[in-house]
């Protein structure tokens, strides 16, 4: 009785997975058959064919690496993809790339906040008051320009000017306002805390609840600060370079 697997079962990308793992020289069988398998599935989508370059390891199967590239080719031929799209082994390159677009996006705002101070102070306003309420309000302003970008354009100016984009992570399609939304869920939430806060401080006195609510808005103030060091991390620990709020929302950003 034949000891030989079968693997028609399984989807493309879990075939890739396995041509990872196997010994060929231990079971030609079923190195064989795996081969034999993956040839036979011609006429992937294109973005199918970018997830497996993705999950097959670099120098392992070259003749392997060399037939996926043809079918990427071709694949990106069939769906008329531009040829100044992405190589498909720097598709998900993104880390430097969104730094750059961090910094543009906050260029568009930290400038009118320091001319707003400037301005206030100019006018006899204290500062660090002027400062702390400017910084609030572009603050608020930048969480709704980033949500409404995203789930415009998929893009914000920043993601623009450095040739990036937001998709999900299913099918690299457009994605909708609940990813937009999803993706900055920490910093919508700490807007959200911070106003109940100064409408709570204004309206009812200090009390019981009011101090742990003030706990509550200590801790998540401790998680904003610390969300930029985790987004790094976990952006650094995976192929596609996703960060959380990327795995929250159900999306990836690739090059375009």
């Amino acid at each position: 009785m034949s000891d030989t697997l079968s693997y028609d079962q399984c989807s493309l990308n879990e075939l890739y997975q396995v041509l990872n793992t196997i010994d060929a020289k231990k079971h030609p069988e079923n190195f064989a058959a795996l081969d034999a398998e993956i040839r036979s599935r011609q006429g992937a989508s294109y973005a199918d064919l970018l997830e497996c370059w993705s999950l097959l390891k670099r120098g392992l199967w070259p003749e392997h690496e060399a037939y996926l590239a043809a079918e990427i080719e071709s694949a990106r031929r069939k769906e008329g993809m531009s040829r100044d799209a992405p190589l498909a082994h720097l598709r998900y390159k993104t880390f430097w790339r969104r730094v750059l677009a961090a910094f543009l996006d906050g260029a568009l705002f930290v400038i009118p906040i320091s001319l707003t101070t400037i301005a206030f102070v100019n006018m006899g306003r204290d500062f660090d008051q002027t400062y702390e309420d400017a910084k609030y309000f572009f603050n608020s302003l930048f969480v709704i320009y980033s949500v409404a970008m995203h789930a415009s354009f998929g893009q914000t100016v920043g993601k623009m000017l450095a040739n990036v984009k937001v998709v999900t992570v299913w099918d690299e399609s457009d994605i909708r306002f609940r990813h937009a939304l999803l993706r900055d869920i920490v910093p919508v939430a700490g807007l959200i805390l911070s106003l109940v806060g100064i409408v709570w401080d204004t309206l009812i006195p200090s009390g019981p609840v009011t101090t742990s609510f003030a706990v509550a808005a200590l801790w998540l103030i401790v998680l904003v600060l610390f969300w930029p060091v985790a987004e790094i991390i976990t952006m650094l620990l995976n192929k596609k370079r996703r960060a959380i709020h990327d795995y929250i929302a159900g999306t990836v950003v690739i090059r375009v």
